[in-house]
């Protein structure tokens, strides 16, 4: 059989087109990731394209050790959530995550301020159980006030001087942002 143009005779030119991601570039173009996403999507392939990167490129399917590892279903990333929020409760006493807070679980970083973030966002679509399992660790909800500042006009932070109400004065406090925000300040240094 006559080598394909361009390919020396008897040589194989898999081994030219690297078999992982990032060793041969050519015009900005990874060949060794395309090579291993053929590798492992085999079975996708029609025969024509099979016949092809076999005759052709030299390539053959992916064994067992090289396909990638199964995908973490939706089940298995909430617990692992779940368990790094229990966690930082455990040792904090509180769920008020800072947005960029990794806690490592088991030696493996979870990005729990990020993913509660994302979760009190899309509140309205969990589930009545997941939202009960936050619920028993304290999670604070979009919206939610400070504990201190529930049905409580004695406790509840004033603004410029006599002002006890909770919205802010209409004159004396142009944004209501930054009154709020003073307000949350009063609040937790007390």
């Amino acid at each position: 059989m006559r080598a394909p143009y361009g390919v020396p005779p008897g040589n194989r030119v898999s081994r030219r087109l690297g078999s992982s991601a990032g060793e041969v570039l050519v015009q900005g173009e990874d060949l060794g990731a395309w090579t291993m996403a053929q590798r492992v999507g085999w079975d996708k392939l029609t025969p024509a394209q099979q016949w092809m990167l076999d005759s052709v490129l030299g390539l053959e399917p992916a064994d067992e050790a090289e396909q990638p590892p199964a995908r973490r279903t939706q089940a298995d990333r909430w617990a692992g959530h779940l368990g790094a929020a229990r966690q930082f409760h455990a040792r904090e006493g509180h769920l008020s995550v800072p947005r960029k807070h990794v806690e490592a679980v088991g030696g493996v970083p979870v990005e729990l301020g990020g993913v509660l973030d994302d979760t009190r966002r899309w509140a309205s679509k969990l589930s009545l159980e997941r939202r009960a399992e936050l619920d028993a660790l304290g999670m604070r909800w979009e919206g939610e006030r400070p504990p201190q500042w529930r049905n409580d006009k004695a406790t509840a932070p004033t603004c410029h001087g006599n002002h006890s109400s909770r919205k802010p004065p209409p004159m004396e406090c142009p944004r209501e942002g930054r009154w709020t925000t003073h307000c949350a300040y009063m609040v937790h240094k007390t």
